[in-house]
């Protein structure tokens, strides 16, 4: 039950999710502005450097956020199937030049039917349950920004709350300042004036720990895709590769359709066969219309292919 509802909450499009996650961005900069931003301007950086990096950051993660939720992904219509056809061939381990049974037309190697957009989606990658958003071909580079705009936010917020906290316990001596409070204050306004003389030091811990949080699951996040990046994988070959190797179901499907389109080549699927020059790469993900791949292996089956049309 309980893990139906994490699966439902955070893989299935629940906009609960995408709540929860904004919320928790919101209250991190109602307090950063209301609490800190001042105060870190004045005490330990020149105002203007702080008030360029913060106007820099914050206009590159909103614009980022735009632009993956708004951009084109990559939809793959009949009047640009061909296209998306030559750009990657098929590996005839993991793609097959199958039809797609609701887009009623050939899926290109490397796309996959989106379920919430319910469109095909070139070089699709994954569904960003946070930005409700299909990751593709044309808006990765926008993904990409938003996770490195995003991860340099929090290691700003990190880095100087603590130095903040660091004052705050130091100079403005908090913990002497509480008790005077309890010595000095009769019980009816006891609990007022401890609340006074701790609320600074606790928001701060508060930051602290809010930009940890989020700053880990962004370092996460860009690992991850630098990581995909440096292997030419995307989220959905990865996925592939790994439910065709441990799923009995799913193999044997895929047993009857190699059969049915009369593949005599040992079935091995390789994670790597897409792999690129590592500068073409970045080309290609950068400027997805201007490039096309380059790729290391490029044994395509055009027999296959010529079989689907």
């Amino acid at each position: 039950m309980f893990k139906k509802f994490i699966s439902s909450l955070c893989n299935e499009g629940n906009p609960l999710y995408l709540f929860i996650n904004i919320f928790g961005h919101l209250i991190g900069l109602i307090f950063f502005f209301y609490d800190s931003y001042f105060e870190i301007r004045s005490e330990f950086v020149h105002p203007l450097f702080h008030d360029f990096c913060v106007a820099i950051l914050l206009t590159g993660l909103i614009l980022s956020i735009v632009l993956c939720m708004y951009t084109d992904p990559g939809i793959i219509t009949k009047d640009n199937v061909e296209d998306h056809i030559s750009r990657y061939p098929y590996d005839n381990q993991l793609y097959y030049p199958t039809e797609c049974r609701t887009c009623k037309m050939q899926k290109p190697a490397r796309s996959k039917h989106d379920r919430y957009l319910n469109k095909c989606i070139a070089r699709y990658d994954h569904y960003c349950t946070f930005l409700k958003a299909p990751i593709g071909l044309r808006n990765y580079r926008w993904f990409l920004l938003f996770l490195l705009s995003g991860g340099m936010i929090h290691i700003y917020g990190v880095l100087f709350h603590i130095l903040l906290l660091t004052k705050r316990v130091t100079k403005q001596q908090i913990v002497s300042k509480l008790l005077n409070s309890l010595i000095e204050s009769t019980t009816a306004n006891r609990f007022l004036l401890i609340f006074k003389a701790m609320f600074p030091f606790t928001l701060t811990i508060f930051m602290v720990f809010l930009s940890s949080y989020l700053l880990v699951i962004y370092s996460w996040l860009l690992y991850s895709n630098f990581r995909q990046i440096l292997q030419n994988r995307t989220g959905n070959d990865f996925d592939k590769y790994q439910r065709n190797k441990y799923d009995i179901e799913k193999f044997l499907e895929i047993k009857r359709l190699r059969k049915s389109l009369g593949i005599d080549q040992q079935y091995k699927p390789n994670p790597n066969f897409y792999r690129e020059n590592l500068k073409e790469g970045f080309k290609h993900i950068l400027f997805p219309d201007k490039y096309k791949p380059q790729l290391r292996n490029r044994n395509t089956n055009m027999s296959l292919q010529k079989k689907m049309k």
